[in-house]
């Protein structure tokens, strides 16, 4: 090995790729190990990336959707780097770009935080060179059936939680009456809109007025704002609205606007989201409202910090917000949970994280846990 080899880590990431959004690379900043960071795709993405307080090595582009013709480029980056040290990734078209560089397999640390609609596209017998570790309880069954050789899920106890809000957010801010709710999750397409919309025009029938907050990268915005402009002409209300904003992509700067985070994973998706992103909603002290699953359920305690709500049950997404709706006591109640529950480790801006004692429980807040 060259004496001038470098030996540290390298964390490949792509933002935008399902899982790999603001709260996980928060997340990976927050590591007292972190790498220094190679990013596939433009220089905006470079530039969010080193925002988050990465130093970027280098920037492998254009983007492009077959990632393995990140490949070339990662080989010859590596190469110039003289780097020998391990390489992370965090998605799986950052694993299959590094699959099909060969001098990356022997130090490769995979893990997955979220799936798309469908895998990348490469040869089985690659996917069995390194065991992917996915990264909370719900993922490991989906990537079995991509074809990929599983190795240790990564617990969410173990990540740091990259954000401490200074104070959850109150309903005292926000506009009176109103039930402001986020369309949550990474990737967004797997998340259910017509579900969200459909229980949130429940409430508005019953005489309730609710907001909801679509990012604009939702495949459907446009057909869910249309859908929710006709029923809100038919209701006698009028009071359902729905806003596309891209700040709903960041829990950290939508916290102060929303109310409530909602999860609805469309059926055949439900395993797909990231629990990070979950996570990160919680730590701002938003109440988060997702399908029961096995990953979920071991984040959110059911009644104190959000609802856990059978997969594409209407009338159970529906009542729960109606609920919400009706009484602003549950939502800060909730709010304080979730803050205190999941906002509970400090990160700086060096990436050395300092844990501190986790505090919140069923016990500590029992006005939410009798909810």
């Amino acid at each position: 090995m060259p004496e001038d080899a470098v030996n540290d880590a390298i964390e490949l990431l792509d933002p935008g790729s399902p899982g790999v959004d603001v709260a996980l690379l928060r997340t990976l900043a927050a590591r007292r190990d972190r790498g220094r960071a190679v990013v596939l795709g433009s220089p905006a993405q470079a530039e969010l990336v080193a925002g988050e307080g990465f130093e970027v090595a280098a920037r492998i582009g254009p983007p492009t959707s077959v990632p393995r013709t990140w490949s070339a480029g990662l080989r010859r980056t590596l190469g110039r780097l003289r780097h020998h040290g391990t390489v992370r990734t965090w998605s799986e078209p950052a694993l299959v770009a590094a699959l099909a560089a060969a001098d990356a397999i022997g130090r490769l640390e995979a893990s997955i935080a979220a799936v798309a609609t469908r895998p990348p596209m490469i040869e089985p017998w690659r996917r069995h060179r390194v065991a992917v570790r996915p990264i909370g309880e719900d993922l490991g069954p989906r990537l079995f059936r991509r074809g990929w050789r599983l190795g240790p899920t990564r617990r969410l106890s173990r990540l740091p939680t990259a954000l401490l809000p200074s104070e959850p957010p109150g309903r005292e801010r926000r506009e009176p009456d109103t039930l402001v709710i986020a369309m949550a999750g990474s990737p967004v397409d797997a998340i259910d809109g017509h579900l969200a919309l459909t229980a949130a025009a429940v409430a508005v029938v019953a005489g309730r007025a609710v907001t909801v907050v679509f990012s604009p990268k939702h495949p459907d915005w446009r057909e869910l704002g249309r859908w929710s402009c006709g029923m809100a002409a038919a209701s006698a209300s009028g009071r359902l609205r729905v806003v596309v904003d891209p700040r709903v992509e960041d829990p950290r700067l939508a916290a102060p606007d929303v109310d409530l985070a909602v999860m609805p994973v469309r059926p055949d998706r439900v395993g797909d989201v990231s629990l990070l992103t979950a996570r990160a909603w919680l730590a701002a002290g938003v109440p988060l409202m997702g399908p029961t699953t096995r990953g979920l359920s071991e984040l959110l305690d059911d009644g104190v910090d959000g609802r856990l709500l059978p997969v594409a049950d209407r009338n159970a997404w529906s009542r729960a917000i109606l609920r919400i709706a009706d009484d602003p006591a549950v939502l800060e109640d909730m709010s304080h949970a979730a803050a205190a529950r999941h906002g509970s480790r400090r990160s700086t801006a060096s990436g050395r994280g300092r844990d501190v004692q986790e505090v919140g429980s069923n016990a500590a807040n029992a006005v939410a846990a009798s909810r």
